[in-house]
């Protein structure tokens, strides 16, 4: 029988012939893939790029022993690497250009890949029209200069077809060229407002483009002056002038002066105070000039004032309503400023208090109040010949009660009351309503009633009643200022019970 002992004899015994064996494995030899690159622009470049700008260019490479090196750049690599490469067109559309990349490997073996490019011509080479205005704010029939520089495209340029805007333009002459890419324009503008001027720019490829240029036109511009309170005033009161000014190409700054001696002139801003220092009179001039400066161009525009310092003079004013009396609440009452003197007034400011002026004229005003009470109005004025001030310039007042048109209401206590009862029968008048005192007239109920006036004190009385039944009693009622109006209730007499 085989056993494991004797197969571990025969192990033993075989062990010298296996080591004197010696087994032969073939050398293995490596041959390498063939060395080759490839050539790609960026995945977002869609196939082109733009003249003059830096594009980074993928070289991959395949096969060969790395690392390895391509012409023009320092750095060796491996696998692939971005070199960057910028690539011109000077023309007016798309051209092809093939671009060629040469590389190494560490073995010493060269290759080499190529690449078509798409470069499409630079913005700057489209054909364009800068147009510019001299100046861009034109007064009104002044000559504004238009200059149109031509860029891009192709050389010589063409300028035509100057048209200066819409209504009321007038061009000037042709169009004249001082360079071979510039042309000169001119017009002038009838009316104020924006105006867009357009030249045609062709270049030698028959392409062409419209210049244009918007300009505003304005009014020429104008200088007012105005005097408060007036341009005649008493010696020694201020007149204060206030400047202003329109049209002009950018805010201009003012200035006041006068010769007069002994007069003063005091300027904040576009208003100045002038005012006499002797209390004499003086008849002279004020020179306002504003002056604004736009670039080179500068506008001066002068306005002369005359002023009048009159003679001090005391003038008594006071202010009253036309009529004397009683006022009431939705009617117009008429204010006046009369002088002791007679002297003929104008009122320079005036306080309704509260209440609606519904006219004006010189003196007077008219006011009317919607609502009732105590009313105090103000008021300045002056002469409207020497202008002089009214009370040397303080306020005038004057105080007037405005009232409601007379009203009322009745009750009656006890309501309800017995067949025979004495009944008080009060009547009230509102606060500012009508003028007191206030009186009674008359009663007045339905005949079944059978109403017994027993006594009346004021505004109330003292009645009883024959019948029974719910019935009307009605109070008439008058004021001091002749007013009357009547007022009512409804009474309830019981049958009396025993």
């Amino acid at each position: 029988m085989f056993t494991k002992r004797m197969l571990l004899m025969i192990t033993v015994a075989l062990i010298p012939f296996i080591q004197a064996c010696k087994i032969e494995i073939p050398e293995r030899v490596i041959v390498g893939l063939q060395l080759g690159c490839s050539a790609s622009l960026p995945a977002n470049s869609g196939g082109s790029v733009l003249s003059g700008q830096p594009t980074a260019i993928t070289i991959s490479v395949t096969g060969g022993t790395g690392p390895y090196t391509i012409s023009g750049v320092s750095n060796s690599f491996s696998g692939a690497v971005t070199v960057s490469r910028t690539y011109t067109n000077d023309g007016n559309g798309n051209i092809s250009l093939s671009d060629q990349f040469s590389i190494s490997d560490a073995s010493g073996a060269s290759a080499s890949c190529s690449l078509v490019v798409t470069v499409r011509p630079d913005d700057d080479s489209t054909l364009a029209c800068q147009f510019v205005a001299n100046p861009v704010s034109p007064v009104i029939n002044s000559v504004v200069q238009f200059t149109a520089t031509a860029s891009g495209g192709t050389a010589p340029y063409t300028f035509s077809d100057f048209g200066p805007g819409q209504q009321s333009s007038t061009a000037i002459g042709g169009i004249t060229n001082p360079t071979p890419n510039q042309a000169v324009v001119m017009a002038t503008y009838q009316t104020a407002g924006t105006r867009t001027a357009t030249l045609v720019l062709t270049d030698d490829d028959d392409n062409s483009v419209t210049c244009s240029k918007a300009i505003t036109v304005r009014n020429v511009p104008a200088l007012f002056v105005a005097a408060s309170p007036s341009q005649t005033v008493p010696a020694g009161n201020p007149v204060t002038l206030t400047a202003t000014a329109t049209d002009f190409a950018s805010a201009p700054t003012f200035s006041f002066s006068t010769s007069e001696l002994n007069v003063t002139v005091v300027q904040s801003g576009n208003t100045a105070i002038v005012r006499s220092t002797d209390n004499a009179s003086h008849n002279f001039d004020v020179l306002v000039t504003a002056t604004s400066t736009s670039g080179a161009v500068t506008e001066t525009v002068n306005r002369t004032i005359a002023l009048n310092f009159t003679p001090s003079i005391a003038l008594t004013c006071s202010l009253t309503a036309y009529t004397s009396g009683y006022y009431y609440s939705g009617n117009s009452i008429g204010f006046r400023v009369n002088a002791t003197s007679g002297e003929n007034l104008e009122i320079t400011s005036f306080d309704a208090a509260g209440g609606v002026v519904t006219q004006s004229s010189g003196s007077w005003r008219q006011v009317r109040f919607d609502t009732r009470g105590s009313k105090t109005l103000t008021a300045t004025a002056r002469s409207s010949t020497s202008g002089a001030l009214c009370n040397a310039g303080t306020n005038l007042q004057t105080s007037i009660t405005v009232r409601d048109h007379l009203s009322c209401s009745v009750t009656s206590s006890p309501n309800p009351s017995y067949l025979g009862e004495g009944v008080s029968l009060t009547t009230t008048v509102p606060e500012n309503t009508g003028v007191a005192p206030y009186s009674i007239n008359w009663f007045a109920t339905s005949p079944d009633a059978f109403m017994y006036v027993w006594d009346v004190w004021g505004l109330n009385a003292w009645v009883s009643f024959g019948n029974y039944g719910s019935f009307p009693v009605e109070v008439n009622i008058s004021d001091a200022a002749g007013e009357n109006v009547s007022c009512s209730t409804t009474h309830v007499v019981w049958w009396l019970v025993y």
